[in-house]
């Protein structure tokens, strides 16, 4: 989200979604790893390290993660089709969308 101040929340997001994950599917960031992304984009790190450590978003990082959590997700991208989960990457996520168009035929 701090990325997003500066105008490059999707490219900050890209690249935290294509991080190595651990077993669980989820994966943690050192606050110098989410400065080092930072620096990719030539954001300023003083406005990105003030917004970081300000908490601004917190709250609504934490809710975002309560919410997965109690809904079973275990990483990103997970998305919900036709009522089923379907995460694991993008594959899968194509898979599913195929699977439940054929069901439409």
């Amino acid at each position: 989200r701090c990325a997003g101040d500066q105008g490059k929340y999707w490219e900050y997001r890209d690249l935290t979604l294509i991080q190595p994950r651990q077993p669980n599917g989820w994966v943690l960031f050192s606050q110098e790893d989410l400065i080092g992304f930072a620096k990719k984009f030539d954001l300023d790190g003083n406005k990105f390290s003030e917004c970081l450590n300000s908490g601004k978003y917190g709250k609504v990082i934490l809710e975002k993660d309560r919410l997965a959590k109690a809904l079973g997700i275990k990483g990103s991208p997970t998305i919900f089709i036709n009522g089923r989960e379907s995460g694991g990457g993008f594959s899968n996520i194509a898979a599913t969308i195929d699977r439940e168009l054929r069901k439409t035929k």
